[in-house]
């Protein structure tokens, strides 16, 4: 789950929050793993440890309707509501390769640039997405 408040602060709010239930079975535990922070940083976490499945479902119940102020067994009609969490769509989630087009200089159809030479290889160097795309590897 995500919250972002551009408006607050002096750096505004851009948060994480995410939550699994896991199951140990070396131990016969479940384990609620929680992970929160701002986005971008690795935050801090807490696993919580449960006997019972249903405990730990609850649990995580309650955390979910707690951020976002929606159930859990009604999150397919989520609704994002202020100052809460919403729901991250991850499979709708775009690749960030999907942005990244290059760019033709010699297109004809460019206007002829204005800048000094030195400046237009900046640009040239900035925009160059074979470079991205080896950092991004």
């Amino acid at each position: 789950m995500t919250k972002v408040d551009v408006k607050k602060g002096s750096y505004g709010e851009y948060l994480f929050y995410r939550m699994q239930v896991l199951h140990d079975f070396n131990q016969d535990v479940y384990i609620l793993f929680t992970r929160w922070g701002r986005i971008g940083e690795d935050g801090s976490y807490q696993n919580t440890p449960f006997s019972k499945k249903e405990d730990c479902i609850k649990e995580f119940k309650k955390v979910f309707h707690d951020k976002s102020h929606n159930d859990w067994d009604k999150k397919d009609s989520f609704e994002k509501k202020p100052h809460k969490y919403k729901l991250l769509d991850i499979e709708n989630k775009k690749n960030v390769k999907d942005y990244i087009k290059p760019i033709d200089f010699k297109d004809p159809n460019l206007k002829p640039s204005e800048l000094a030479v030195e400046i237009q290889g900046v640009f040239k160097a900035i925009a160059n997405v074979d470079l991205y795309k080896k950092c991004m590897r």
